[in-house]
């Protein structure tokens, strides 16, 4: 009859588990463990080293002065200096990785007690120099715990964490693309455009060479065919802050003077790698369309932008490269009517702390976008932002070219509860030409910025740029056209860009945008106003919106105003049918309402939107839009009278990288993305700022990760499959660099999961014997007998081969056993094996 296991027994076993169960080697008594009648010897032998292991590789959390580092598999060897304990095997390069100096510990005297022979075992033993250091094996919760004194961790200073610890990925090819479509028929004829926009980035160690295009289809008298709009290389350093380094085709990308597209080389701060009270933000796109259309965005008659919308609001945060100055934003509705209105783009002086400083160092020629460019100036240009005080921060610039000479001086500062202010006055000489003849012009710009949120009522004002030029005054861009003789190119005379935010607490949400620009070549200003009422009943929602545009040129007035009513029905229909809504739209005095659905499938991979006119029955909105593991994917129908339109469009992208291929949802150029690898097995879900699973290749990329800053990777061990396991852990830790592609490994297995009971001539082998699994494919694995000769395992192929070290009546002997699963599928097979 089997005897229970005894308290004691159990306190033992723990025990001898332990990593501090002794300094030195322990001696136990074997026959004080007799678990049941007739069962095998207890195999002590790798127990009563401290440890509580033998030597070799294992799976192991990495902590550092209690702080969680990352997981990896280490080398253990046994310490020369007793024989007994184990050491793990960590070199410099890996130390670094850890946030720890090894620099400076390489600095410090050998110990003198018995080294090791191999001289990259003795590199690998760099935390045995610094007798104040503690290195502990926890077994039990597959730990290594350093501690050591603080001097002897990596510096952070400004940045986010410190620059070694920083990953540039593998070498990779990284492609975004994003396609849209359109076809139109009226009265019989069709008309089509394709629109095919291209990101990639070919990285190599800190060096990214990018390009970006635009491929253009279609249409009756539009722009054609292919168009590489920007080719540059890039590479970050850690010098001076933290900056980038770029060449080729780029912006000025200056928050102190005009933008404009150049080709040459940039010295920039970038505030990405430092902590967060360092960093600025960007301005965003923002608009209404009357029903499903298609925005495109134009700068400098160049198409930088185009997606379709459906009605209401809209807003791009996705748009790159944008130079300062006037977007020129079109609207194209499904009933071929067109709204054009400008949006100016700039971003506010960043306030820097006392001591710190941004800067722009760049050289090179204007790249003129438009064809008829032939004047090209070279230039020089620098600018710098300095914090004098807790409040006050200084500015300037210098742009010398041929031609052209500007300087800017200005002073931002933080009135606390007054909000902040920014002022600053550019004078500009330039030397144009009239008739044939020189018309030299000097001209003084000034510009004003104010930003507050007053917490007391709710209301955030932001005045993010009033500027006033004189008439002499031209800068870079407007220069440069009349240079090219572009005597209809715009003067700029004023410009104001003023947004408010008033929260009515319990009565909603009020919004007023305001964008006027006058000129002094013209007579109508451009005008932009957009205000709008958000209200939340406890069962439906009520959102009010007008847009006032005024077209510069033409003079043309669009008034829209746009009322919305949402009834959620998810509690009824759950997320088939979200919700129902009653759109009413008057739009230059025409009224039109339209009664709409949506929702979509559990999960929110897919999703459809319907909308009727109530006025006309022949004008029908259907949308739908889906988001895969590998791409997004929208279509979009509208017929009005005579006129079918339909839109459509993919967005996604393809990494090449030592692994393979790897399609995805779209990649990030200035973040970070991590390819996580999980040795074959398909369909493991991850956890990350974007959630995916693997291929079926076992590959799988996590976006827009935090660039210079840690990242959580995590196995989501509540999706796993049952026949899924991670058998060294379910979380990582990376810090890629901007645009890089970093690899995080899991170790995982797929396959059953399978008790042996393992035998000798009929008789259990004793526990503590060693097992070593070499399986049929995958990595080799070992573990150790447990009681009455049993030993678990997962993730198992269907053959595959046990190998036992064990010592039986005093002797060490060491056999086999082959498995061989049945094919039915259990939740746990029970297999008992003959070891021979």
């Amino acid at each position: 009859m089997r005897r229970p296991l005894t308290f004691p027994l159990a306190l033992l076993c723990l025990y001898a588990l332990s990593p501090t169960a002794g300094l030195a080697r322990s001696e136990f008594d074997a026959d004080f463990l007799t678990l049941h009648r007739g069962g095998g010897d207890v195999d002590l032998a790798y127990f009563s080293r401290d440890g509580a292991a033998a030597p070799g590789t294992y799976g192991l959390a990495l902590y550092v002065n209690g702080d969680y580092q990352t997981r990896e598999r280490v080398e253990l060897i046994v310490n020369p200096a007793d024989n007994a304990n184990l050491l793990p095997l960590l070199d410099a390069a890996h130390l670094q990785q850890l946030g720890i100096d090894a620099e400076r510990l390489a600095q410090l005297p050998a110990p003198a007690n018995p080294t090791l022979a191999d001289p990259a075992q003795r590199a690998a033993t760099l935390l045995s120099r610094l007798p104040d250091a503690d290195v502990r094996l926890d077994f039990n919760r597959e730990r290594l715990e350093i501690t050591l004194p603080q001097k002897y961790l990596l510096k952070e200073g400004d940045f986010k964490t410190p620059p070694p610890l920083w990953d540039h990925g593998v070498p990779a090819l990284l492609v975004n693309y994003s396609y849209s479509g359109q076809r139109l028929e009226s009265g019989g004829e069709g008309t089509y455009y394709n629109a095919l926009a291209l990101s990639s980035s070919l990285n190599y160690g800190a060096w990214r060479l990018r390009n970006e295009s635009l491929w253009l289809g279609g249409g009756n008298g539009s722009p054609r065919g292919f168009q590489s709009n920007n080719t540059y290389v890039e590479r970050i350093y850690t010098a001076l802050n933290g900056g980038l380094f770029t060449a080729g085709q780029t912006h000025l990308a200056s928050d102190f003077a005009v933008n404009f597209p150049f080709t040459g080389v940039r010295l920039a701060s970038d505030d990405d790698m430092l902590k967060s009270v360092y960093r600025q933000y960007a301005p965003l796109i923002r608009g209404v369309a009357t029903g499903q259309s298609r925005v495109t965005l134009r700068q400098a008659g160049q198409i930088i932008y185009q997606r379709s919308v459906p009605a209401g609001e809209f807003e791009f945060d996705d748009v790159s490269n944008i130079s300062s100055g006037d977007i020129e934003v079109e609207i194209e509705g499904a009933d071929g009517t067109v709204r054009r209105y400008t949006q100016a783009s700039a971003a506010l002086p960043l306030m820097q702390r006392e001591g710190r400083y941004s800067y722009r160092l760049s050289a090179g020629k204007y790249r003129g976008l438009e064809s008829a460019t032939r004047v090209e100036p070279w230039f020089l240009y620098a600018d710098l932002a300095r914090g004098v005080g807790n409040q006050t921060t200084l500015y300037g610039n210098l742009l010398y070219a041929s031609h052209y000479v500007s300087l800017l001086l200005g002073a931002s500062r933080d009135f606390a509860a007054l909000g902040a202010l920014a002022l600053d006055i550019t004078h500009a000489s330039a030397e144009l030409r009239r008739d044939g003849a020189a018309d030299p012009r000097h001209g003084q710009a000034f510009r004003v910025l104010y930003t507050n949120a007053f917490a007391a009522t709710g209301t955030t004002v932001n005045l993010t740029g009033y500027r006033y030029s004189t008439r002499d005054y031209y800068d870079f861009n407007e220069a440069v056209d009349r240079l090219n003789q572009r005597e209809h190119a715009l003067h700029l005379r004023t410009n104001l860009q003023v947004s408010l935010q008033q929260s009515l607490q319990a009565w909603g949400q009020l919004s007023l945008s305001l964008s006027r620009n006058r000129y002094w070549n013209r007579t109508t200003p451009g005008v932009t106003l957009t205000s709008g009422y958000i209200y939340t009943f406890p069962a439906a929602a009520i959102s009010l919106t007008y847009n006032h545009t005024r077209a510069r040129d033409s003079g043309q007035r669009d008034d829209l105003l746009f009322a919305n009513l949402s009834v959620p029905l998810d509690r009824l229909f759950g997320p088939y049918i979200s919700s129902v809504r009653s759109d009413v739209r008057a739009l230059n005095g025409r009224v039109t309402s339209a009664l709409g659905l949506s929702g979509g499938l559990p999960g929110g991979a897919l999703s459809y939107g319907l909308s009727k006119d109530l006025q006309r029955g022949d004008q029908l909105d259907v949308n739908t839009s889906y988001t895969g593991r590998y791409a997004e994917a929208n279509a979009a129908y509208a017929r009005d009278g005579r006129r079918d339109n339909l839109t459509y469009g993919l967005r996604g992208a393809v990494a090449v990288h030592p692994y393979g291929v790897t399609a995805s949802r779209p990649l990030s150029h200035t973040q970070g993305n991590a390819l996580v690898v999980t040795d074959g097995a398909g369909g493991v879900p991850i956890s990350g700022s974007s959630a995916v699973q693997t291929d079926y290749f076992g590959r799988g990329i996590v976006t827009n990760l935090s660039s210079y800053g840690p990242n959580a990777l995590d196995i989501d061990v509540a999706r796993l499959a049952d026949d899924v396991e991670a058998d060294e852990g379910t979380h990582r830790r990376v810090i890629p660099t901007r645009g890089a592609l970093v690899v995080s490994r899991f170790h995982v297995n797929r396959g059953q999961r399978v008790l042996f009971t393992l035998q000798r001539r009929g008789k259990a082998l004793p526990l503590g014997s060693s097992v070593t699994l070499t399986p049929g494919a995958g990595p080799v694995r070992r573990s150790f007998v447990g009681e009455a000769g049993q030993i678990y395992f997962s993730g198992l192929p269907a053959r595959g081969e046990l190998t036992v070290q064990a010592t039986l009546d005093g002797a060490r002997v060491s056999c086999d056993a082959r498995y061989a699963l049945p094919a039915a599928a259990q939740t746990i097979h029970l297999v008992t094996l003959e070891c021979e």
